[in-house]
C-alpha cells in the first residue's frame, strides 16, 4: 500500500516516539545529527584517529549504538547506567552522589561514564576494542548529558511515567524530549518517506545554518553540561505540554534544537583536545578529582568492555 504524506508523517511518529527505544535518549535522528556536526568540526588529525578506530564507519554511524547494545541484554550490561543521572531539584551533582547508596554510585550514571570514557581514549595503553568501544559509547552519552529529562526526575524516572497524548499519539514526557518535539516540530523539513540517515543530514544542516553564529563553551565541563540541563528540566515539565501543545512546541522546539547542536560541537571539541594530545583541561581536571573524592578511582567499575 502506498502512503500519502499525512500517513507517512504519522508512521513516523508511531517509529519513534511509541517505539521502547525512544524511552532510552535523544531520539536516533538527533543522534545522528550529533554525530554529524561533530563529524564535520574534527580536525585533520583527529578525523584521522577516528578512521582509525571506526573504519568506514563515522561518529553518526555509531551514534545510535549504545542503544541498541542496551536493548540486547546480554552484553555491556553495566553500561544501562550510564545513560542518565537520577537528581531531583534543588541539589548539585557532587552532593547528590555523596547522598546515594553505595551501590547505587557503583552503578555509574552519565557523568562518570563521560569521564571514564574521556579517559579510556586518552590512553594509549587502552586495548584498542575497548578504545573503540568508549568512542561508540561517548558520541552517544555526550548526546544523552544534554537532553534536560536524562537528569532525573527521580520520581517519574526523567518524565517516563508521565504520559502525554502527543498531538494525538499515546507517548510520555521523555519520549517527546527525545523525538517527539523534533519530529512535529520539523515535519516541514523532514521527509517521513526518507530513511533516517536521510533526515538526519537534513536536521544537523538546519542546526547548523541556525546556530553556527551561536556562542558554545567549547570546554570539556561535563558539570557544566549536566547543569545545563537541569537548568532546562523546569520549563519542561511545563504543563502546557497537555493543555496547549502548539505553544510548548514554539517554546520548546529552539532549546532541543539548540542542545543537539552544542552536543555536537562539544563532541567534536573534547576530540580534538583528546586525538590532538593537548593536555588535559583545568575543569576536566577538577570535576575528575571531586569525583574520585567521593567514588576513588571509578575506573574500575566504570568501562566498556562486554
Amino acid at each position: 500500500m502506498k502512503l500519502n504524506g499525512d500517513m507517512k508523517y504519522k508512521k513516523l511518529i508511531l517509529i519513534f516516539i511509541l517505539f521502547p527505544m525512544s524511552a532510552f535518549s535523544f531520539g536516533p535522528i538527533a543522534h545522528r545529527s550529533v554525530g554529524l556536526i561533530a563529524q564535520a568540526n574534527l580536525t585533520p588529525k583527529a578525523q584521522a584517529v577516528v578512521r582509525q578506530l571506526l573504519g568506514q564507519e563515522s561518529l553518526a554511524d555509531v551514534s545510535n549504538w549504545a542503544d541498541q547494545v542496551r536493548g540486547d541484554g546480554k552484553v555491556y550490561q553495566q553500561a544501562n547506567w550510564y545513560h542518565f543521572e537520577k537528581m531531583n531539584d534543588g541539589i548539585n551533582y557532587i552532593n547528590n552522589l555523596k547522598a546515594m547508596p553505595q551501590e547505587q554510585r557503583l552503578k555509574g550514571g552519565v557523568v562518570t561514564a563521560v569521564l571514564a570514557a574521556f579517559d579510556a581514549i586518552r590512553a594509549q595503553n587502552t586495548p584498542p576494542q575497548e578504545r573503540k568501544d568508549a568512542l561508540k559509547f561517548l558520541v552517544h552519552f555526550v548526546g544523552d548529558i544534554h537532553q534536560p529529562l536524562h537528569t532525573g526526575r527521580n520520581e517519574d524516572m526523567g518524565g517516563n511515567k508521565i504520559e502525554v497524548n502527543w498531538y494525538g499519539y499515546p507517548s510520555n514526557l521523555h519520549a517527546v524530549w527525545d523525538s517527539g518535539l523534533i519530529i512535529v516540530g520539523h515535519k516541514d523539513i523532514l521527509n517521513p518517506a526518507a530513511p533516517v540517515e536521510n533526515q538526519s543530514v537534513i536536521y544537523a544542516q538546519y542546526l547548523v545554518g541556525k546556530f553556527a553564529k551561536a556562542p558554545v563553551d567549547f570546554s570539556m565541563n561535563v558539570e557544566l553540561w549536566l547543569n545545563e540541563s537541569i537548568s532546562i528540566r523546569p520549563a519542561a515539565y511545563n504543563p502546557t505540554y497537555a493543555t496547549n501543545q502548539p505553544l510548548y512546541l514554539s517554546q520548546q522546539l529552539p532549546v532541543v534544537d539548540f542542545r543537539v547542536y552544542q552536543a555536537g560541537i562539544r563532541l567534536a571539541a573534547a576530540l580534538n583536545q583528546i586525538f590532538g594530545q593537548a593536555p588535559m583541561q583545568t575543569v576536566e581536571k577538577d570535576m575528575w578529582q571531586r569525583v574520585t573524592s567521593v567514588l576513588g578511582d571509578f575506573r574500575k567499575y566504570i568501562f566498556f568492555r562486554p
